[in-house]
Parts: C-alpha cells; structure tokens; sequence
C-alpha cells in the first residue's frame, strides 16, 4: 500500500506541474519538451516519463483526498455541496 501511495503522489505532483499532463489512453505521464523534463526531474520522478501505469486512476480514487495541496481548497459549504452530490449519485 506504501508503494502505491508513493507511486500515486509521484504521479499526482508531475500531473499538477506546469509542462506536464496525463495521457488518459496510454495511461501514461506525457511532458511538453525535454527541457520541461530536465527541469522537473529528481530521483523519485526518474524513470516515470511514458510509463504505463494502468491502475492510476483506481489509486486516485483511493488515495485522491488524501493529498493535501493549495488548489482547490474548499470551505465547509463547498465540501457539504460535494458529499450532497456524492450521496445522489451513489458514490
């Protein structure tokens, strides 16, 4: 579970920089140009650039509010909205 999560936050934080985005059919990490990569790179993200990761979007599913950043911060009335909408469509 430790290695997913690892593996998860890797992902997450190369998806939220500038440059680079996910390939939701390769299921894969895609940069903008090698200088973006060589820019980025450090030894946790070595080695994920194309990498086929077909179970990112069930750790996302698990693991995705356990990530703790600035975007999107939401106040009590925002995160009450988000579970009403969960509740309604079973989530």
């Amino acid at each position: 579970m430790r290695k997913w999560k690892k593996d998860y936050g890797i992902i997450y934080d190369m998806m939220n920089t500038s440059g680079f985005a996910w390939n939701d059919e390769k299921k894969c990490i895609e940069v903008d140009s090698d200088e973006a990569w060589e820019t980025y790179i450090n030894k946790d993200a070595e080695g994920w650039r194309g990498k086929s990761y077909p179970i990112f979007d069930l750790l996302a599913y698990i693991f995705g509010k356990d990530r703790a950043t600035s975007k999107g911060a939401q106040g009590p009335t925002e995160m009450a909205e988000v579970v009403d909408k969960e509740e309604k469509i079973g989530l």
